[in-house]
């Protein structure tokens, strides 16, 4: 199935375009086939054969990207006592697993500049809820005001929209204990983690945001690699280099160094 549920390969070699008949071809002559259908769309559209140049983004607005606080410190990692999920890494689904995802059924972006907790909850709350609360309802359980939100408010809040995972905060101090979280949320409980970050640090705003912002990530899928990890990113900033993104386990810690890697977990 394609992503929009039309049926693919159902056919010898072929796939079934959203209407009409199914296209045939294997090898070289296939990829002609769709190679004019391409062009030829991209004649009618632009009314001549050279590609639409891509349109760059605009210019960022720092103030948007400053809707989350640090937690106070000290910052310190989790003790493994009953309650706490260190305890439950040896009954991992899927113990020995090399990557995995879940899968977040809405991704609405932040309906205001300094909700991007809201936003974030929301979206993490839609992989263990078929019906998450809005923004409105998760900002007002967060406490968010005009400063944004306070990191410590996020767990209780989601912990209040339902029972099924018990949310807390806690800290990621390294890239191997990212990875360890993520991977233990997704294998053990089927859940999302939410993290803090520098905008400004993150690989797909690198040079175009000031140091010292605040703004929350749904981190919702990893790959154990040889060279340490990479996380499926949820950005839901209102900007075109928002969305989903994947990133090394090491440039998530480093951009949530100044949250002392604070994550909801």
């Amino acid at each position: 199935m394609s992503h929009d549920g039309t049926r693919l390969g159902a056919g010898r070699r072929g796939w079934w375009p959203p209407h009409g008949r199914p296209i045939y071809g294997s090898g070289v002559s296939g990829l002609r086939a769709v190679g004019v259908l391409a062009c030829c769309a991209a004649v009618l559209l632009t009314g001549s054969g050279a590609a639409a140049a891509p349109v760059a983004p605009g210019p960022l607005d720092p103030a948007a990207f400053h809707g989350l606080v640090p937690p106070p410190g000290p910052y310190v990692r989790l003790a493994a006592e009953p309650g706490n999920r260190d305890l439950a890494i040896p009954t991992a689904r899927r113990p020995h697993a090399k990557s995995g995802a879940v899968a977040l059924r809405l991704t609405q972006p932040q309906l205001r500049s300094v909700w991007c907790a809201p936003a974030a909850g929301r979206a993490a709350l839609s992989a263990v809820m078929p019906r998450p609360p809005g923004q409105t309802w998760l900002a007002t359980a967060m406490g968010t005001g005009g400063q944004g939100t306070l990191m410590s408010a996020i767990a209780p809040a989601l912990n209040r929209a339902q029972r099924r995972n018990r949310y807390q905060l806690d800290f990621a101090t390294s890239p191997r204990v990212l990875l360890s979280r993520v991977r233990m949320d997704v294998e053990r409980y089927r859940s999302a983690v939410i993290i803090g970050v520098d905008p400004g640090q993150l690989p797909w705003y690198e040079g175009l945001l000031p140091l010292g912002g605040g703004h929350a990530l749904v981190v919702h899928g990893y790959s154990v690699t040889p060279a340490g990890g990479a996380l499926l990113v949820w950005d839901p900033a209102r900007s075109p280099l928002a969305g989903r993104h994947t990133t090394s386990s090491s440039a998530l810690t480093a951009a949530g160094v100044r949250f002392g890697g604070a994550i909801v977990w």
